[in-house]
């Protein structure tokens, strides 16, 4: 299943929604965001198993903390902002 990249535009932030999924039981990896999706702004992401991505969605907004959008590869390996 493809991974999710919920991104943030500091390493703080994303450091705080890794706290909040790691306490929700939801893994993620911290890591600088892909070049692609750093000219949008956003310089470091969570990555998230896709089976995940909802319930990533759903503990980061009982915690109000905030992550700028969110992006998968697709087939080709193109950066696609997804819906969750």
């Amino acid at each position: 299943m493809n991974d999710n990249y919920f991104t943030f535009r500091s390493v703080t932030a994303a450091m705080q929604g890794s706290r909040i999924l790691g306490d929700a039981g939801i893994a993620s990896i911290t890591v600088r965001a892909p070049k692609q999706l750093q000219q949008q702004g956003c310089g470091y992401s969570l990555k998230v198993r896709g089976d995940a991505a909802v319930r990533a969605k759903l503990a980061l907004a009982q915690a109000e903390v905030r992550y700028s959008r969110v992006y998968r590869r697709d087939d080709s390996g193109q950066w696609q902002e997804v819906t969750l």
